[in-house]
C-alpha cells in the first residue's frame, strides 16, 4: 500500500518529529560562525596551495623541453643575427667609404650603417635581458654562447678587421 503525501501531511510530520522548539539565537550565531571559520580555513589553505604550487609550476615550466628549445634558438638566433648585422655594417660602411664625404651618397651611406647600428643595439640589448634574467634565459641559456652579447666593435674587427667604422 502506498501512501501519499500531501504539504499539509509533510509539515505535520515534522511539527510531529520535532520538539517543537525553534533553535535559539545563540546556535545559529554559532552555526554560523562555524560555517564561515571553515571557509576562511578553506580559504587560507587554498591560497597556501595555489602559491606553492604556482612557484613549483613555474620551476616546472623553466626547465621544461619546451622552454629550454624555445631558449636554445632564440640566443643562437640572436648571436646569429648580430654576427649579420656586424657583416652589414662592414659592407655599408665599406660602400660609405668609396663616396666622397659631404656628398648626398655619403651621408646616404653614412644613414645605412647608424640604422645598422641601431639594429645591433636593439638585439643585443634584447639579448643580454634574456639571458640574464632567470626566467626567461639564465638558468636554461646556451653555455657556450657569451654573455653578455658580443660588443659591435669586437665583432667588426673580425668581419672587417682593416676597415674604420
Amino acid at each position: 500500500m502506498t501512501k501519499n503525501y500531501t504539504v499539509k501531511g509533510l509539515y505535520q510530520q515534522a511539527d510531529e518529529e520535532s520538539d517543537g522548539q525553534l533553535p535559539s539565537g545563540g546556535n545559529i550565531f554559532r552555526w554560523g560562525l562555524g560555517c564561515l571559520a571553515l571557509v576562511v580555513a578553506l580559504s587560507v589553505c587554498g591560497g597556501i596551495y595555489g602559491y606553492a604550487n604556482d612557484w613549483f609550476g613555474t620551476f616546472g615550466q623553466v626547465v621544461s623541453p619546451t622552454n629550454v628549445k624555445e631558449q636554445y634558438r632564440k640566443a643562437y638566433d640572436d648571436i646569429n643575427a648580430l654576427d649579420a648585422i656586424a657583416q652589414n655594417i662592414c659592407t655599408a660602411a665599406a660602400a660609405r667609404d668609396k663616396e666622397i664625404q659631404g656628398t648626398d651618397a655619403y651621408t646616404q651611406r653614412e644613414s645605412q650603417v647608424l640604422a645598422q647600428e641601431q639594429n645591433y643595439q636593439k638585439i643585443s640589448n634584447a639579448y643580454d635581458a634574456y639571458t640574464s634574467d632567470v626566467f626567461r634565459g639564465k638558468v636554461v641559456r646556451p653555455r657556450d654562447l657569451p654573455q653578455p652579447a658580443p660588443t659591435e666593435q669586437s665583432l667588426t674587427s673580425i668581419f672587417c678587421p682593416n676597415q674604420t667604422i
